[in-house]
Protein backbone atom coordinates (compact mmCIF):
# COMPACT_ATOMS: atom_id res chain seq x y z
CA UNK A 1 0.00 0.00 0.00
CA UNK A 2 1.69 3.34 -0.67
CA UNK A 3 2.17 5.76 2.03
CA UNK A 4 0.23 8.75 2.67
CA UNK A 5 1.41 12.04 2.16
CA UNK A 6 2.12 14.34 5.01
CA UNK A 7 1.59 17.78 4.88
CA UNK A 8 3.89 19.93 7.27
CA UNK A 9 2.14 22.13 9.48
CA UNK A 10 2.74 24.49 12.32
CA UNK A 11 0.81 23.44 15.88
CA UNK A 12 1.17 25.26 19.36
CA UNK A 13 0.30 23.12 22.05
CA UNK A 14 0.16 24.00 25.95
CA UNK A 15 3.60 23.03 27.82
CA UNK A 16 0.62 20.20 29.98
CA UNK A 17 -0.16 19.17 26.43
CA UNK A 18 3.33 18.61 25.14
CA UNK A 19 5.18 17.03 28.29
CA UNK A 20 1.59 14.30 28.32
CA UNK A 21 2.39 13.49 24.75
CA UNK A 22 5.92 12.78 25.75
CA UNK A 23 5.07 11.12 28.26
CA UNK A 24 3.31 8.54 25.75
CA UNK A 25 5.91 8.99 23.24
CA UNK A 26 7.83 7.39 25.70
CA UNK A 27 5.92 4.83 26.98
CA UNK A 28 4.60 3.60 23.73
CA UNK A 29 7.58 4.65 21.47
CA UNK A 30 5.42 6.37 18.54
CA UNK A 31 6.52 10.12 18.49
CA UNK A 32 5.12 12.79 19.58
CA UNK A 33 4.19 13.77 16.10
CA UNK A 34 2.23 10.73 15.51
CA UNK A 35 0.48 10.80 18.36
CA UNK A 36 -0.84 14.50 17.28
CA UNK A 37 -1.98 13.15 13.89
CA UNK A 38 -3.87 9.62 15.74
CA UNK A 39 -6.00 12.09 17.93
CA UNK A 40 -7.07 14.56 14.62
CA UNK A 41 -7.83 11.50 13.17
CA UNK A 42 -9.82 10.09 16.65
CA UNK A 43 -11.46 13.92 17.00
CA UNK A 44 -12.58 14.22 13.60
CA UNK A 45 -13.90 10.56 13.02
CA UNK A 46 -16.57 11.26 16.05
CA UNK A 47 -17.74 14.71 14.62
CA UNK A 48 -17.69 13.14 11.02
CA UNK A 49 -19.11 10.17 9.33
CA UNK A 50 -17.28 10.86 6.04
CA UNK A 51 -14.52 11.59 7.22
CA UNK A 52 -14.19 8.27 9.30
CA UNK A 53 -15.56 6.54 6.05
CA UNK A 54 -12.16 8.31 4.21
CA UNK A 55 -10.05 7.07 6.78
CA UNK A 56 -11.38 3.04 6.30
CA UNK A 57 -10.74 3.69 2.74
CA UNK A 58 -7.63 4.66 3.13
CA UNK A 59 -6.86 2.40 5.70
CA UNK A 60 -5.67 4.15 8.27
CA UNK A 61 -8.76 4.04 10.58
CA UNK A 62 -7.73 3.86 14.30
CA UNK A 63 -8.53 1.56 16.10
CA UNK A 64 -9.42 1.38 20.06
CA UNK A 65 -6.19 1.45 21.58
CA UNK A 66 -4.89 3.88 18.56
CA UNK A 67 -3.27 6.18 21.00
CA UNK A 68 -1.31 3.47 22.92
CA UNK A 69 -0.05 1.07 20.55
CA UNK A 70 3.68 1.61 19.37
CA UNK A 71 4.49 2.44 15.86
CA UNK A 72 7.16 0.80 13.79
CA UNK A 73 8.61 2.78 10.20
CA UNK A 74 9.78 0.94 7.91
Amino acid sequence: MPREENTRTCLTLRSIQLEALKGVSRETGAPVAELARRAVDAFLASRMADYSSALEQAGTAPSDSHLSTPVTHP
